[in-house]
């Protein structure tokens, strides 16, 4: 069957529609001008991003074969991140071009945008995509844990963890009820780049050179642009600043070490690298949180 008239493109185009309709909504509800225009852009630069983010990351790699075109239905042939960055130049192009505030339009995109992530995840569960090792112990080998693939070997469900955290990020930006620009956005990126960086550790097949996972980079990167500008914002000075980038490179730091751990090193049990990831992770993302909400 054509891929995308298979169950999996069905669960992508449902999420579509439904962020499309959630995005128009909340740019309606903050009375910004041409909804329809913004939902154009999103969804065009987002398609546009996350196949494009793939081509250019194999191109420079190597070794990641491509099975399809310039045009490829194949889920492995895309990369969420690139995504995430096409929606985001979406909604600055469209903010540009409609003369509107470009952290107010980021704001309405951002549960949009999660919602469609979520739904994305949690629709890889009709795709052979997603998944992580083989699961040894009789007790997890069902869903929602693990996944059966063609030779009956039971793997990892690591997109059902990275839909139920998407989820989870979602239900608290909706909570929050931001009013300042541009910081539900943030807050949003933050904690989904956070998520996924610890979920693209489980993952059997991703991006990577050598030990490091591309996505994970690109979700530091993500961190890092939200800290800086925040601290500018919140009129840090530069040696507060400094601290928190080497507190920063600390933690990055941390998570290469146990990526390092689980590819080459076989004395540390990975249940306590991972708890070590989590930990740290979190410490990551409170620091970041913390200077976003200090209003000194």
């Amino acid at each position: 069957m054509f891929p995308m008239l298979s169950r999996y493109g069905i669960s992508l185009l449902t999420g579509a529609v439904l962020s499309v309709l959630l995005l128009f909504v909340r740019l309606r509800k903050r009375r910004l001008n041409a909804p329809a225009m913004c939902c154009v852009f999103c969804a065009a630069l987002g398609a546009v991003g996350t196949r494009g983010y793939f081509i250019l990351l194999q191109n420079l790699l190597g070794g990641y074969p491509m099975y399809g075109g310039v045009v490829s239905f194949y889920p492995y042939e895309h990369a969420m991140c690139g995504a995430v960055i096409g929606v985001c130049a979406g909604c600055w192009l469209f903010a540009r071009l409609s003369r509107q505030n470009t952290l107010q339009v980021l704001d309405a995109m951002a549960p949009a945008g999660l919602l469609m992530i979520c739904i994305a995840r949690f629709g890889e569960t009709f795709s052979d995509f997603g998944w992580g090792t083989v699961v040894e112990s009789g007790t997890w080998q069902r869903m929602p844990f693990a996944v059966m693939d063609f030779y009956d070997q039971w793997h990892w469900a690591v997109f059902m963890l990275e839909g139920a955290l998407t989820a989870a990020v979602l239900v608290y930006i909706l909570c929050r009820k931001e009013k300042t620009p541009g910081l539900a956005f943030s807050l949003a990126l933050l904690w989904w780049a956070m998520t996924q960086v610890f979920c693209e550790s489980f993952r059997a097949e991703t991006l990577r050179w050598g030990f490091v996972r591309v996505q994970q980079v690109q979700c530091a990167v993500f961190a890092l642009a939200i800290m800086l500008y925040w601290a500018r914002a919140r009129g840090m000075n530069r040696r507060e600043t400094a601290r928190k980038l080497m507190l920063f490179a600390v933690c990055v730091c941390v998570v290469a070490f146990v990526e390092f751990a689980l590819d080459k090193l076989n004395d540390i049990p990975n249940a306590v690298l991972y708890a070590l990831m989590a930990g740290d992770l979190l410490a990551l993302g409170g620091m970041v949180q913390k200077i976003m909400l200090d209003k000194k």
